[in-house]
């Protein structure tokens, strides 16, 4: 009885190491296309060279990258994901052994697989967040910018989000006792004399311990303006910047971001560049390249105008990112039991992520954030009291919000692939009487959108008088401008006909109101610089 029971056990424990060799062997294959690729990277134990990632947040707030490390010739996947929450404005620094230890593998764990390199997978739901991939040889000091970007440079990210230029990860004089010094580029495109502002952000380093990274990561440390004339290229050491922004960095602060904006407003005219000098070897390395985790051609941007409750008015830009769903079926292909943890934290591939800045008219700006999904093309936002719900077809994202102390009212905006988008704001008056003996007034907010193609969309917010608010379309033919407005109870009888005049910057037109007659005016509007 023994010895059959022996028999059996043995018998169930071959079946379960079967059963667990075929799962490992259908392991998870990446569907590279939805993820920002780095090859080939190195842990460092199968030679000399060592790969480091900096991961950059230019989001609105702190990001988290899903990191996946594959083995580049086995094509094995190593570990589970790496979710890394990155502050914003900060760079962190890993090296690829850290990412292999923080997914639950090793350094020198591909030898067994015969992987010499690697292949790491990057995604990032933020328009604005972007890596670097450098190597470094300790025994020769020979260090490479080995970036390759899949999706785009993280300065045209950054551009189309934030209007800004970033540097990541420059080298401060407390690295090595300033052996690698960095120098930057600046070059002023422009047909005119252009001051741009500066901003030295600390970018953060890891703690002793591979994980923690430091309280003061994408902190500004200091600004300066710096006058560069049109078609020219001013040369400056980082160390200058350092002692323009009256900054001695500590001696764990040994990388800075430098943040470089339109001190005027707008999007700057300037390609800025980087290099490190060796002092070593004796030569110079170009640190220029950075990239974009998201390509920033396929993002979507929509800029509008809102109109609440209280006369509350201003204007809204908005950037959504493709979803997976537009350019895979799906991300992973057979999962194995072992690897289904990596499977939990991925989206639905019908969402991605969506960002937005509100102005309101009172001058105070709103970050927002948010989701867009491709199956229902529903833009959802929310921030500091502020939701925003709606939907994006058409060239058109439209909706209602709700904000602090009860506020609410309707938005409207137009996709920029239309064109420059010009806001105007402004407000309407109209007088009724539907019975020719009940006179009656009512007024509130009236702002709308034009964009280059002539494509019209605005939104109405009645303040008195109990008027109908709500959004309406139309298109712009020379001066004259033709909409339909479409009040909130979407009541046919409320369907009206508005002809508008622009002319200098103004819009201004008349409609007619049950028996009586309603005018409107305004004015271009700013609209928010991301």
């Amino acid at each position: 009885m023994r010895r059959a029971l022996l028999s059996m056990s043995t018998a169930l424990l071959a079946v379960c190491l079967a059963s667990h060799a075929k799962a490992v062997e259908k392991q998870a294959a990446v569907n590279g296309s939805l993820y920002a690729v780095v090859e080939a990277t190195y842990d460092g134990s199968t030679g000399p060279v060592t790969s480091y990632l900096q991961f950059f947040d230019g989001a609105v707030a702190t990001t988290t990258f899903s990191v996946i490390i594959v083995g580049a010739q086995s094509g094995q996947t190593y570990g589970q994901t790496v979710n890394l929450q990155i502050p914003h404005n900060a760079s962190i620094q890993y090296s690829l052994g850290q990412l292999l230890k923080l997914a639950g593998s090793a350094t020198g764990a591909g030898k067994a697989n015969g992987d010499t390199s690697y292949t790491v997978y990057i995604q990032d739901p933020d328009a604005a967040a972007g890596f670097q991939h450098v190597t470094w040889n300790p025994g020769s000091t020979y260090l490479e910018n080995a970036s390759i970007c899949s999706n785009g440079l993280l300065a045209a990210a950054t551009l189309a989000s934030n209007s800004n230029i970033v540097v990541p990860n420059v080298r401060t004089s407390s690295l090595g006792g300033g052996t690698f010094p960095s120098l930057l580029e600046f070059h002023n495109y422009g047909s005119t004399s252009a001051t741009y502002q500066i901003a030295v952000v600390d970018a953060g380093i890891l703690g002793a311990d591979g994980s923690t990274i430091n309280a003061s990561a994408g902190t500004t440390v200091g600004q300066a303006s710096l006058a560069v004339p049109a078609n020219s290229t001013v040369y400056k050491l980082f160390t200058d910047l350092q002692t323009a922004v009256n900054w001695q960095p500590s001696s764990t602060q040994i990388y800075a971001n430098v943040i470089v904006t339109n001190a005027t407003g707008g999007a700057p005219a300037v390609v800025v560049g980087h290099s490190i000098h060796n002092t070593p070897l004796g030569g110079d390395i170009n640190m220029t390249t950075a990239c974009a985790v998201n390509n920033p051609t396929s993002a979507t941007k929509y800029a509008g105008t809102i109109a609440g409750l209280g006369m509350q008015s201003g204007t809204l830009v908005a950037t959504v990112q493709p979803s997976s769903a537009s350019s895979a079926s799906s991300g992973l292909s057979t999962q194995s039991s072992v690897e289904r943890p990596q499977a939990s934290i991925e989206r639905p591939q019908s969402i991605s992520q969506t960002s937005a800045t509100l102005l309101l008219s009172t001058g105070t700006s709103v970050l927002l954030s948010g989701t867009f999904d491709s199956s229902t093309n529903a833009v959802n936002l929310s921030g500091n009291g502020y939701t925003f719900t709606g939907t994006a077809s058409g060239g058109i994202y439209s909706g209602t919000y709700t904000g602090p102390n009860s506020g609410s009212g309707y938005f409207s905006t137009l996709s920029t692939s239309q064109g420059a988008v010009t806001a105007y704001c402004g407000t309407y008056n109209e007088t009724r009487n539907p019975n020719g003996n009940d006179p009656s007034t009512a007024g509130g907010v009236f702002n709308l959108q034009i964009a280059a193609n002539g494509t019209v969309s605005g939104d109405t917010s009645g303040t008195y008088g109990g008027s109908n608010a709500g959004t309406f379309t139309g298109q712009a033919n020379g001066s004259i401008v033709n909409v339909t407005h479409m009040s909130s109870g979407k009541d046919p009888a409320n369907n009206t006909d508005v002809v508008a005049t622009i002319q200098n910057g103004t819009v201004s037109g008349t409609y007619p109101s049950a028996g009586g007659t309603g005018t409107f005016s305004g004015s271009t509007c700013a609209l928010p610089s991301s």
